[in-house]
């Protein structure tokens, strides 16, 4: 048993400026607006207090700007990029909310490489949380990632399949984390298999 717990928080971006309406994506340029701004500044408040030993970010802008207004309140701390937690790669970047709409958002359908299947985005997901574990053992972290990241790690954290339903499973407002939403993972054990306590906050609300 670990002598601390080790507690990962997984950061889903605040809202994104996106008069388009479309699927961004890991399309470039794609900046928090101002509501997005507002809920990473409450997800910074709800940090501000805690001890925290690191902040990893997605190379995604978005997701850059939440962790650095996260940072505003841990100065000493840099951000470190990690493409484990990158946007999902799919092929359906660019298309309208609209056209999604009409697929039911399946972006795992018969999926060909070069894109990503569930299996394929956990695995990475996975390989940063063992790492983050090894580095930052007994110490508390955050990492601002995105949404199906999120659905995969509360999915692997509560037992359940990892496949293209997991993001359907949860209670969540919308069936979706929720914009600077925050799911904590909390391992009380050093073995690499067991699965962390789990909670989830918007600290908007």
């Amino acid at each position: 048993m670990c002598t601390l717990a080790t507690v990962i928080h997984l950061v889903r971006h605040g809202l994104v400026e996106n008069p388009r309406k479309i699927f961004y994506g890991r399309l470039p340029e794609f900046a928090l607006s101002a509501e997005g701004m507002e809920q990473a500044e409450a997800a910074a408040v709800f940090f501000r207090r805690c001890p925290l030993q690191a902040i990893y970010s997605s190379p995604m802008l978005r997701a850059r700007q939440t962790a650095e207004i996260i940072q505003k309140y841990h100065p000493d701390l840099t951000i470190a990029i990690s493409e484990d937690i990158n946007e999902i790669h799919t092929e359906y970047e660019g298309y309208t909310i609209e056209e999604l709409e009409r697929i039911d958002w399946q972006f795992y359908r018969n999926v060909k490489p070069p894109y990503e299947t569930p299996q394929d985005i956990f695995k990475r997901l996975q390989k940063f949380l063992t790492e983050a574990r090894q580095n930052h053992a007994g110490q508390e972290i955050v990492a601002v990632t995105h949404g199906d990241i999120i659905c995969f790690a509360m999915a692997w954290a509560s037992g359940w399949p990892i496949d293209g339903e997991s993001k359907r499973r949860f209670a969540l407002e919308n069936g979706y984390p929720a914009p600077a939403s925050i799911t904590t993972l909390t391992f009380e054990d050093d073995a690499l298999d067991a699965l962390p306590h789990m909670t989830y906050a918007v600290p908007y609300l």
